[in-house]
């Protein structure tokens, strides 16, 4: 790919060309005079200028915006020569570690240490990674900044720059340079141009660094002298614990054995770098910086690079299928970014199909949507760019530790990752949730077959009231062997499916099934084939796992009912009421276990027949999903109305239409 910018024409000037066509201020100033400004002075001059500059400028066209910059160029300059003393250092890393929580005082003191005027591409790298984390910072804590007036602040950047709350707590002055520096398409953008990957490090000029330094210091000095750092409720870390709970579970043993292959041939991933066709020139040297952070064990660091670059990669190869090149480009005023979440949909915004998917593979495109766009996934990007970036969160560091070496074809690793990706299948989506579920429910349900029959307790039976036992539990197993005919469909290449359907002479009679299990065999075999979930979105999906989460509670609640009871049955502890409905409990059991296996059978067909799914009726869904909640409750430790449950269970069969 020889693109050497991918700076539209409006955005390129404005943060590049104005720069150099001012460069002499900075070449004659470091030549003639060796500047020691103190944080008051500057402080004072900052004011003057972007008062003068800014005052009169509506900041609306992208003329405005170009004037503003050009005219606040001398005031740019300036800042790359602030010299700072110790003592100032130690205050501005305290405020500002009381303002942006979540980054450590050893690396805002980092943020001091800076070279002066270098054409070194490793101290630009350097930079650029300082930039990310201040952007990101920025932006969460002017948000905790703004709920002191407000609760729901606004989900842009530009629109929480031109707030009334934030304009009444830094003034009107200090906001609108915020919107010169960040302030959408017709600014100089640069969160936008850093975290979308856009630019390129010796496209960036390195002042912004120090006017971004110089800006977050001079704004915490601010806070602390209006006293609003004190108590000021600072908006929490993302904390999922069930993501974090998912990747221990799901990805942890499988991605922390890539650990033995992490020092593999970074000499030849250099190579491979270098020659692959799919990394602009302009932008090998993050790849390269990204290693060199990698081999250091800075794995926050390494993907705060790299993220940027990844969407960027993505977004080149979405705009080389889609045949629309302009895409790869920054936005102007008119136009928005090809973002993470429109290079991974299954569709095009203008109508067409999104054929990244056929250069990429679905599972790869499943990998890529959990780690970015799904809501209830990572959001990695999402949260280290707009949140904290908490880089040294385990679940990130978890991921990303054979990310570097994913590439390399000649070793272990990669054959490693390869057949990772091949197998994936998400962990995030409404429906890979539901066939967890799903899954816990059946090991649940199994479990029910190890409690006491109730023929051992024939001198209590005739004492509780009778049910129709065997009619709805056969029933509700015709049911079953109904609906397990469409798992044929859904996993026809499986043999094991084959040989259950060849195994039942006659699908009307029950008999094999309660021989050999097979009903069983074929819910464990579907809760453990791969589930297809690629551009899948429905608004059944909702209550489809609202009704999973509320069969398992069901199951949760009998199992643990059986066992409290059982063993108060053994120490001879139960009350006379008691006895009495733990028998009944026994004796609702096979209707209870037939019903709720049945329902662990249809969701799976459900969620693995997309035909069915679609065709299945809503009001359907949701009579169910008030089945199953009014199960919960009637199973609950403080009601025990087994009867009431199974007559539940006995509308399944009404309510569900047999095939």
């Amino acid at each position: 790919m020889d693109i050497s910018t991918f700076l539209s024409q409006d955005v390129k000037q404005i943060v590049v060309d104005i720069w150099q066509a001012s460069s002499h201020l900075s070449q004659l100033q470091h030549k003639t005079e060796k500047v020691c400004h103190k944080f008051e002075t500057l402080t004072c001059r900052f004011y003057e200028l972007i008062t003068s500059v800014l005052e009169e400028n509506q900041l609306s066209t992208t003329l405005d915006f170009h004037t503003a910059v050009q005219e606040l160029c001398p005031l740019f300059h300036q800042l790359l020569f602030w010299d700072f003393e110790s003592d100032d250092i130690e205050r501005f890393v305290e405020l500002l570690s009381n303002w942006f929580i979540g980054i450590s005082k050893q690396d805002i003191q980092d943020w001091f240490k800076v070279e002066y005027l270098s054409a070194d591409t490793e101290v630009n790298l350097c930079l650029v990674l300082k930039m990310l984390y201040i952007c990101s910072t920025l932006e969460h804590s002017l948000r905790s900044v703004y709920r002191l007036k407000d609760g729901h602040d606004p989900l842009l950047l530009r629109d929480l720059l031109s707030s009334k709350p934030l304009k009444e707590t830094f003034g009107e002055t200090r906001m609108k340079f915020l919107q010169v520096l960040f302030g959408g398409p017709l600014s100089l953008n640069l969160r936008n141009l850093l975290w979308h990957g856009f630019i390129s490090p010796n496209e960036l000029p390195s002042m912004y660094f120090h006017v971004l330094l110089f800006t977050i210091v001079e704004m915490s000095v601010f806070l602390d002298d209006q006293n609003l750092l004190v108590g000021m409720k600072k908006l929490p870390l993302v904390q999922k614990d069930f993501v974090r709970g998912v990747l221990n579970e799901r990805l942890a043993t499988t991605l922390r054995s890539f650990e033995a292959n992490r020092g593999c041939d970074v000499a030849n991933m250099n190579e491979l770098y270098e020659t692959s066709p799919y990394i602009p020139k302009s932008m090998l040297v993050y790849f390269k910086y990204s290693l060199n952070l990698y081999r250091s064990r800075r794995f926050g660091d390494c993907v705060m690079i790299l993220l940027p670059q990844l969407e960027h990669l993505l977004r080149c190869r979405f705009s080389f299928c889609n045949k629309c090149p302009e895409r790869v480009m920054t936005a102007e005023s008119t136009e928005f970014y090809t973002t993470l979440d429109d290079v991974l949909s299954s569709n095009l915004k203008q109508g067409g199909e999104n054929y990244l998917r056929y250069e990429l593979g679905d599972n790869f495109m499943v990998l890529l949507r959990d780690l970015f766009v799904l809501q209830d996934g990572l959001r990695l990007r999402d949260h280290l760019s707009h949140d904290e970036p908490d880089t040294q969160n385990s679940a990130f560091n978890i991921s990303f530790q054979g990310g570097a070496c994913c590439t390399c074809q000649n070793n272990d690793l990669f054959r490693q990752i390869s057949t990772f990706i091949n197998n994936y299948e998400s962990l995030f989506h409404a429906l890979a949730f539901t066939k967890r579920d799903v899954c816990s429910s059946v090991k649940l349900c199994f479990n029910f077959k190890d409690t006491p029959s109730i023929e051992n307790f024939n001198d209590l039976k005739n004492s509780v009231d009778s049910f129709e036992v065997d009619e709805l539990v056969s029933s509700l197993k015709l049911l079953s062997i109904q609906y397990a005919q469409l798992a044929k469909s859904t996993v026809a290449d499986s043999n094991f499916v084959e040989q259950f359907f060849t195994s039942i002479t006659n699908k009307g009679d029950v008999k094999p099934l309660q021989e050999s299990d097979q009903i069983d065999q074929l819910i464990e075999f579907l809760a453990g084939s791969h589930l297809h979930t690629l551009h899948r979105a429905s608004p059944n999906d909702v209550i489809i796992r609202q009704i999973s989460l509320n069969v398992k509670k069901a199951a949760e609640n009998i199992k643990n009912i059986l066992e409290v009871r059982k063993r108060m049955f053994k120490e001879r502890s139960l009350r006379s009421r008691q006895r009495k409905n733990y028998i009944c409990l026994l004796c609702s059991r096979p209707v209870l276990f037939a019903g709720l296996r049945f329902l662990t059978l249809y969701i799976l067909v459900l969620i693995h027949h997309h035909g069915f799914m679609a065709d299945t009726p809503q009001r359907l869904l949701r009579k169910l999903l008030q089945i199953c909640e009014n199960v919960v409750t009637f199973t609950s430790a403080d009601v025990n109305k087994w009867k009431e449950a199974v007559n539940l269970m006995a509308k399944l069969s009404k309510l569900i239409p047999g095939l």
